[in-house]
C-alpha cells in the first residue's frame, strides 16, 4: 500500500533544513530515499493499523475530509517517529505529539470523533458477561 504522505508534505511540515538534517544518514547534505521512504510508510501504517474500518486508500477529492484527516494523523506520526532517531534533538516534543496522535486515534476508534463521514463506525462489542450468582463479596474483601 502507498504511503499517505509525500517528502514534500514531510518537509512542509518540519522545514526542508530539518528533513534533510533527520534523514541525511549518509551526510551528503540530502536527505536520503530509503530512510525518508520507511518513515512515511511506518507512519501510514500505524494509522492502517489503528483504524481498520476506514479505508485509507480513497483519499479522493470526494473524500476531502477523510483524505485531509489520515494526512495529518499520518504527518504527526512521521514527525514523532523522525523524533526518535539517534541523536535527534531537534524534535523534543516527540513523545507528546505520539500520544496524541494515540489519542486522535483512540477518540476515532471509539466513535467520539469522525473523519467526515455522517455515521461513525460501529464500535467494537464491549458488552460485560454477568455470571449467575452474582459476585461474592468474600472474594474481592477481607
Amino acid at each position: 500500500q502507498a504511503s499517505m504522505i509525500t517528502k514534500a508534505q514531510l518537509e512542509r511540515r518540519l522545514g526542508a533544513d530539518v528533513v534533510r538534517r533527520i534523514l541525511d544518514d549518509n551526510s551528503d547534505g540530502v536527505a536520503d530515499n530509503d530512510p525518508l521512504t520507511q518513515l512515511c510508510e511506518d507512519a501510514s501504517s500505524k494509522i492502517r493499523g489503528a483504524l481498520p474500518a476506514y479505508d485509507p486508500d480513497d483519499m479522493s477529492p470526494a473524500n476531502a475530509l477523510l483524505t485531509t484527516e489520515l494526512r495529518r494523523l499520518s504527518l504527526d506520526a512521521a514527525v514523532a517517529m523522525a523524533g526518535q532517531r539517534p541523536g535527534m534533538g531537534v524534535l523534543l516534543n516527540w513523545v507528546e505529539l505520539m500520544q496524541q496522535v494515540d489519542a486522535d486515534l483512540e477518540r476515532i476508534r471509539k466513535g467520539q470523533a469522525s473523519l467526515g463521514s455522517k455515521a461513525n463506525p460501529t464500535p467494537a462489542d464491549q458488552s460485560v458477561s454477568v455470571v449467575s450468582g452474582g459476585v461474592s463479596q468474600s472474594n474481592y474483601w477481607p
